[in-house]
């Protein structure tokens, strides 16, 4: 599992490695043009990257409320214990 989380930060390091680039080469070829290179959506989309990686640290979830109040007032609780209930799963 921890070799995931190490090749996930790794390709997120080569795809804003390689957009930085892209956006670069855009900006010196239309320079001074109406096709230039717009910098504030290269900010914005490596704001919502840092964003995104900040609240997957917090073990949160909008669904998780619903989901605790739903068990707390659950109205029966099937036994998987038994050839019947395993039929209907």
């Amino acid at each position: 599992m921890e070799l995931i989380g190490t090749l996930t930060a790794i390709m997120m390091i080569v795809v804003i490695a390689a957009s930085l680039i892209e956006a670069i080469v855009l900006h010196r070829t239309f320079k001074g043009t109406e096709r230039a290179f717009q910098w504030h959506e290269y900010w914005i989309s490596l704001a919502d990257l840092v964003g995104r990686k900040l609240v997957a640290l917090l073990p949160l979830s909008l669904a998780t409320p619903v989901f605790n109040f739903a068990w707390q007032h659950r109205v029966y609780t099937v036994e998987m214990n038994t050839a019947l209930a395993l039929l209907f799963v």
